[in-house]
């Protein structure tokens, strides 16, 4: 620290944390648990202090994972780190595909998304991102009586798919199987 320098200047330029008690690691497990619970117990200043940070810190188009659906991303935002969205329906009303147009907007748009699934195969899922793309009819797609302009068209789509992981079949798991698979893919 020079003299002309203060903790004061050094703060404003960011050379040390606004609050060094956030920054600081806890040295044992209890007092990380203790961290951890402080963390959780936010006030009204630091809520709005947030909100207005949010509001004048410009959006990288690269932070949004789209929806598929231009309404929806504009007034939900989209897919954000750090928010769980749940969708429910009865059976046949179109979740998985939904899942599959939301993976496949995204692949396009070169992000990597994953499908977690501990219901549904992952023939379902690949069946369905293969009509999806290849544009052919679900009847006689799943008949196995493709037209063949459609063979063609599903012969092409599927030499043209990605080399990402995009599907965790995690049926017969538990959750913790699942999250330890998930973070050992995001490494």
């Amino acid at each position: 620290m020079t003299a002309a320098q203060d903790i004061n200047d050094l703060a404003k330029s960011g050379a040390i944390p606004a609050d060094p008690a956030r920054a600081a690691r806890p040295v044992n497990e209890k007092a990380k648990e203790a961290a951890d619970e402080e963390r959780r117990l936010v006030t009204v200043r630091q809520m709005l202090s947030g909100a207005y940070n949010r509001a004048t810190t410009p959006k990288m188009a690269e932070d949004v994972i789209t929806t598929g659906h231009w309404e929806i991303d504009r007034d939900s935002g989209g897919f954000k780190k750090g928010f769980v969205w749940i969708f429910g329906a009865k059976s046949h009303w179109g979740k998985s595909s939904s899942l599959v147009m939301f993976a496949d907007e995204n692949i396009k748009r070169s992000k990597r998304v994953l499908i977690i699934s501990a219901e549904d195969p992952e023939e379902l899922y690949a069946d369905r991102l293969m009509i999806r793309r290849a544009r052919v009819n679900k009847y006689r797609y799943d008949e196995g009586r493709l037209r063949p302009d459609e063979i063609d068209r599903v012969t092409e789509v599927a030499s043209r798919g990605e080399d990402i992981p995009v599907f965790l079949n995690a049926v017969g798991k538990t959750v913790e199987w699942a999250v330890k698979r998930v973070n050992q893919l995001v490494k």
